[in-house]
Formats: C-alpha cells, sequence, structure tokens
C-alpha cells in the first residue's frame, strides 16, 4: 500500500511540475488546449490564470512548480529515499502551495489536484495516526 501511495504522489507531483513549467516559461496556451471535451464552456483556458497576466502569471506559476518538486520529495520520502520520515512535514507544505498555485490557475477539471492536496495535508495532519497504521509510513 505504501508503494501505491508514494506513485500516486509521484505522479501527481509530475503533472503539477509539468502545468507549473508550462506556466513558468509564458508560453501561449496552445490552441489545443481548448479542443479537449469538455473545456470550451470555461472561459479561461486550461493553464493560463484566470487572476494574473504575463509576467505576474509566470510569478504564479512558480507555486506550481515549488508544489511539483515538494509533491517528488513527498513521494521520495514516503518511500524512504529522500528525507526519510518527514513527508508529513513536506507533503503538508507542498500540498498548500499545491492549493495557492491551484486558487491562481482555477480550471474545473484541477478538482482532483485540489482533493489529491486535501487528501495529502489530511493525512499529514488530521489522519496523521490513521496513516501509519493502515499504510506503514
Amino acid at each position: 500500500m505504501t508503494v501505491f501511495v508514494g506513485a500516486l504522489i509521484a505522479l501527481h507531483g509530475l503533472i503539477t511540475l509539468a502545468i507549473g513549467g508550462a506556466a513558468v516559461s509564458g508560453a501561449p496556451t496552445s490552441s489545443e488546449m481548448s479542443k479537449l471535451p469538455g473545456v470550451g464552456w470555461y472561459p479561461v483556458p486550461m493553464g493560463e490564470s484566470w487572476l494574473l497576466r504575463g509576467g505576474a502569471a509566470q510569478m504564479g506559476g512558480v507555486l506550481w512548480v515549488l508544489a511539483g518538486v515538494g509533491l517528488l520529495l513527498t513521494a521520495g520520502s514516503v518511500f524512504g529515499f529522500i528525507l526519510p520520515g518527514a513527508w508529513r512535514q513536506v507533503g503538508l507544505v507542498s500540498g498548500a502551495v499545491g492549493l495557492a498555485g491551484i486558487a491562481l490557475f482555477f480550471h474545473p477539471f484541477y478538482v482532483i489536484a485540489i482533493a489529491a492536496n486535501v487528501a495529502l495535508i489530511a493525512a499529514a495532519i488530521v489522519l496523521e495516526p490513521t496513516t501509519r497504521r493502515a499504510l506503514g509510513i
């Protein structure tokens, strides 16, 4: 179970890092993003900030990059490779930073990322004893 949870956190971190890299690069959002099923109705294309423009959006993208790196560090800690035993602290910070990034670049499809970050924060704070018993981390 620990491997499964660590893999999910790593996957979430890689996706977050990819979104952050695109936001930081300042490249315009591909017109293909508006062709994805179910995204045409929302006023802001996926990957663009509803609040920030230009350089400010690039700086906002740094939050995504930091969250992605933090999530990868959290996964590494879950696996015991990097910062063994510190997954709660690193996960708490990266989950909170990820939520801040989502707030700046919100799109309804990011509800999965919101759930993942909230679950990570809950596992680190509220469910810590249960997490330790059930997952062994």
